[in-house]
């Protein structure tokens, strides 16, 4: 009975061991997983910075009918910027390099057509053609309805598109705002300027100001 009880005494190390060894192995793959994760967020998000910049002197047309010629786009995109937003917007260095349909298939009649992606050599025209049609906000061109938009990545796209409902109740609110690179949206408010980065966080900003609005009594005279 005695050397039975040591023999289960020693298997029973044994195992509390290996069990202890195992834990301890868990433990430092968990935490190289989480160090893995971490470096490929932080490797994601400068890759998706680096790409968003080598698309900073891109202009993003919507709009443009398909049956527009898809010959010399450039010379046809050049012309019509200018037609648009006039020859003085732009430096004496405007000059479309590259400019092409998106990268999908041709749409169906009645669908709306692909957007334009137009390179250009100066940023400084591209800052410019963005100011002024901001400016303009309806742009007309052979009876088509132009917008002008920056050229960003998929994913910084997705996160401006989260500011939309925000950025509706601002202008209703008559509050300036504008967004910034990558999606940081600046809003003046009485002198004071504050930044938004959570679209959530904007959404409560603004559901206090509207509260607010709705509590401040009128102060228009009243009919008797």
């Amino acid at each position: 009975m005695s050397e039975r009880l040591d023999k289960q005494t020693e298997r029973v190390d044994q195992v509390e061991k290996r069990v202890s060894s195992v834990e301890d192995g868990q433990t430092a793959l968990a935490s190289g997983q989480l160090k893995a994760n971490t470096e490929l967020d932080i490797l994601k998000h400068k890759m998706d910075d680096l790409e968003s910049r080598s698309r900073r002197n891109n202009l993003r047309i919507v709009g443009l009918a398909e049956s527009t010629s898809n010959v010399n786009m450039e010379k046809i995109v050049e012309s019509l910027l200018i037609q648009l937003l006039g020859q003085d917007t732009f430096s004496a260095f405007f000059v479309v390099e590259q400019a092409h349909r998106s990268l999908a298939a041709r749409p169906p009649s009645g669908v709306p057509p692909r957007p334009v992606i137009a390179r250009l050599l100066n940023y400084r025209d591209r800052d410019a053609a963005l100011k002024r049609a901001r400016e303009l906000k309806t742009l007309r061109y052979e009876g088509m309805t132009l917008s002008l938009y920056p050229d960003f990545t998929l994913q910084v796209q997705e996160v401006r598109k989260q500011f939309l409902p925000g950025k509706k109740q601002l202008r209703d609110l008559q509050l300036d705002y504008r967004m910034l690179y990558p999606a940081k949206l600046r809003v003046d408010v009485e002198g004071n300027t504050i930044f938004f980065t959570d679209h959530k966080k904007l959404e409560q900003f603004v559901n206090r100001k509207l509260a607010d609005k709705r509590n401040t009594p009128s102060t228009e005279p009243m009919n008797v």
